[in-house]
Formats: structure tokens, sequence, C-alpha cells
């Protein structure tokens, strides 16, 4: 028997997921944040490090993106929108900045691509 998540689950969950794992994937930012559980660590820059918090963020990105918009205020929406809207941009930046480096690690800069 499949277990489906009701609406207001679905919302809970990827709320809790974005944000217990963004602390966890970026305890500098935690420890500005005042959360204090993470003072002792860094960002794992790694690559590995890297692809994990595309992995976490592509799985939030998922959750918001089926949720079913017109069950929510319109104040839902917009918090939605936002939130989808950031972890894209994050997502780009990240995108980016993986394209960068392997260019300059050929000697090639953005500009002569």
């Amino acid at each position: 028997m499949s277990h489906r998540k009701t609406f207001a689950e679905a919302c809970v969950y990827a709320v809790m997921l974005f944000g217990a794992h963004a602390v966890s994937a970026h305890p500098v930012a935690a420890t500005s944040a005042e959360i204090h559980e993470y003072d002792s660590k860094v960002d794992d820059m790694s690559s590995a490090g890297q692809a994990r918090n595309g992995v976490r963020l592509r799985e939030v990105l998922a959750t918001l993106q089926a949720m079913d918009s017109r069950r929510l205020t319109p104040w839902e929406r917009d918090d939605r929108e936002m939130l989808m809207g950031r972890i894209k941009g994050t997502l780009l930046d990240d995108d980016e900045a993986v394209q960068y480096w392997r260019n300059f690690n050929w000697g090639m800069t953005p500009c002569s691509v």
C-alpha cells in the first residue's frame, strides 16, 4: 500500500527538507543565523559535496513543483514561487561555477569559449 502525503504534509516536508539540509550543507551560514550546532564545521566545497547539495536542491524543487498550486492560498503560491526561484538560481549559479572551473582547468576563460 503506498502512502500519499496530504498536501499539508507535502508542504511541511519541502520546507523541512530545504531548511534542515541547508543548515547542515552550509554550516557557516547556519552559524551566522545563530544556529550553533555546526560552529565547528565549514561548508563542503569539494565536488562531491557540491553534487550532494545539487541533489538535495533538486529533490526539494521537485517536491515544490509537484504541488498543485490551485490548492494554495495566494500567499502560499507566492512563497512557493519565491523558494523555487531561489533554488533554481542557486542551481544555475552552481552549474555556471562548475562550467567555469572545467574551462579554467583546461586553460580557457569563460570569454574564450
